[in-house]
């Protein structure tokens, strides 16, 4: 494994010269060396739900190829299939709103101890080439590829990491392969920005095979796209950055192992990792017993030979509830049980940084919420109103932010070098 050259510049703050690194780098002990030669533990958020990613039913896995790549929504004449032109989700007035709300936004997001804001999107943003007027507002707004744009440099100028991750895990392999070829040669020059190849690969689909040897095909093809030179550059110009591809039904490391280690295009990659998810059993009221058990056995035994990521948990998997309450509805006895069990998690999660190689933590979403419909997913660590205002912090937000993300300083200094 070859890793990429450090460059030596000017620090314009008193002239001193500082050695910075060209990308944020997966190490050989599988911890992540930023761009001052530290070691980066991600504490992150996804944000900007669903301005780039459609709001597809339950039924996603059945959809054809053109629904992926363009969205119809309201069916607008002039966009969708055929046209070469797709509609926009609609979300931008609760999701990009102005830049002064945005700025307001990343520094709530700092102050919680965030160092790095995940976006979820779909191949569909590839064909979003055209401004729109909302009808919620009749304000007219970017293109999603304009707007992705301004998002990715206002994060990353302000410091954070920006985590493109392509929700769309049913997509066809082929298709979602373009789109990364696509944030490759937009963002191949940032070197803030990280990609996720895939959300939950596989996991509901049927229109392809649930196996393994589907799994390691599709991310084999993912990754190699991700690596291939930038179109009209030098020869050798790519995306150097870190990619992450998702764990074999969202978390089982442990029934892929093998195919990972046989495969050249995934061990030779010089900035690669693995996305793990953890949702609690609300049977259970501890994870300190067959939940952890489990968790070593799918991927805590594998922290040694990969780069691993929980890039997502929550207290409850599925549906959403009206108006939002905590954990399984009003049943005290799931949240009880569910709340003792992630402080369990995070717990030990801080202890696996700090004493190994587990390179941080996601919630789900910072705040999901289905315009018009006042549905609210359950792992929202923080509530929203229908007009992208922030309103409060969920008891699960609470959580999180006691028990890993205001911890993203302590004690966090396991070797870069092991």
């Amino acid at each position: 494994m070859i890793l990429p050259n450090k460059n030596e510049i000017i620090n314009v703050v008193g002239g001193a010269t500082e050695t910075l690194y060209d990308v944020y780098q997966i190490m050989p002990n599988k911890t992540i060396r930023d761009l001052n030669g530290d070691r980066f533990v991600s504490t992150g958020i996804n944000a900007f739900e669903r301005l780039f990613f459609s709001n597809y039913s339950n039924d996603i896995d059945t959809h054809a190829d053109d629904d992926y790549t363009y969205r119809t929504g309201y069916g607008v004449s002039g966009k969708g299939a055929g046209t070469g032109i797709s509609e926009p989700t609609y979300y931008a007035p609760y999701r990009y709103g102005t830049s002064v709300y945005r700025q307001a936004e990343y520094a709530r997001y700092a102050s919680w101890g965030i160092n790095t804001i995940q976006i979820r999107l779909e191949p569909a943003v590839m064909y979003t080439t055209v401004s729109y007027t909302d009808p919620k507002d009749s304000l007219v707004y970017p293109s999603d590829p304009d707007m992705l744009d301004t998002i990715v440099a206002e994060v990353t100028e302000l410091g954070f990491v920006c985590e493109l991750v392509i929700m769309r895990g049913e997509s066809p392999p082929e298709l979602r392969a373009d789109f990364l070829r696509w944030m490759c040669a937009r963002y191949y020059e940032n070197p803030r920005v990280w990609l996720g190849t895939q959300n939950e690969i596989l996991n509901k689909s049927v229109v392809r095979p649930k196996t393994t040897a589907q799994w390691i095909l599709e991310q084999d093809m993912c990754v190699a796209a991700c690596r291939e030179d930038i179109p009209g550059q030098p020869t050798g110009t790519k995306f150097l950055g870190p990619v992450f591809i998702d764990a074999y039904k969202i978390k089982r490391v442990n029934e892929v192992h093998s195919l990972i280690q046989a495969s050249s295009t995934l061990m030779n990659d010089p900035n690669l990792g693995i996305h793990v998810h953890y949702y609690p059993n609300r049977t259970k009221s501890t994870f300190l017993g067959t939940q952890l058990t489990d968790t070593m056995t799918y991927w805590g035994d594998y922290t040694q030979d990969y780069c691993i990521l929980v890039n997502e948990t929550g207290v409850a998997v599925g549906i959403n509830v009206i108006p939002y309450v905590n954990g399984e509805g009003a049943n005290p006895t799931y949240w009880s049980n569910i709340k003792s069990q992630m402080i369990e998690f995070l717990t030990w999660c801080d202890q696996m940084t700090i004493n190994g190689p587990i390179s941080g933590v996601h919630p789900y979403t910072l705040g999901f919420y289905v315009a018009g419909l006042s549905i609210w997913s359950r792992n929202s660590t923080h509530i929203y109103d229908e007009f992208g205002q922030y309103s409060w912090e969920t008891e699960w937000g609470e959580i999180f932010l006691d028990y890993y993300a205001s911890r993203n300083s302590v004690g966090r200094t396991f070797p870069l070098i092991g």
